[in-house]
């Protein structure tokens, strides 16, 4: 693997990019969550620029299947992550203009399957 794949994998993994993200207890309430949630967000559109656009592709491969396989507290939870990884798209597409139209089409497709989301919930 490449130094870049293997930055960009590091620069998306919870325990790299945000290491008190990924020690999460299951114990903590949704406000905490929320709030390592954003920040590990943060981490990885401030990483890379090819870090979020991996994070989004990766998004929209497990909301394909969320609905039918999450129960609903953590669906939930799931859409409302999604919804702000879609809010800071214009975050990314302003720190990095050049993959303005990646981003783009990686948040119409999330749009579109967090609408099927919704509509199954």
């Amino acid at each position: 693997m490449s130094e870049r794949a293997v930055m960009l994998v590091q620069s998306v993994t919870k325990s790299l990019a945000a290491p008190d993200v990924a020690g999460a207890s299951k114990e903590w309430n949704d406000a905490q969550r929320w709030d390592l949630f954003q920040r590990y967000i943060s981490a990885c559109i401030d990483a890379d620029p090819l870090s979020y656009i991996l994070k989004l592709a990766d998004r929209i491969n497990n909301m394909s299947t969320a609905p039918t396989v999450f129960k609903a507290h953590r669906l939930e939870r799931y859409i409302n992550e999604t919804t702000y990884m879609i809010s800071r798209v214009k975050d990314a597409r302003r720190m990095y203009p050049q993959y303005e139209a990646i981003y783009e089409s990686l948040k119409i497709n999330l749009l579109q399957l967090l609408e099927l989301a919704i509509h199954i919930q």
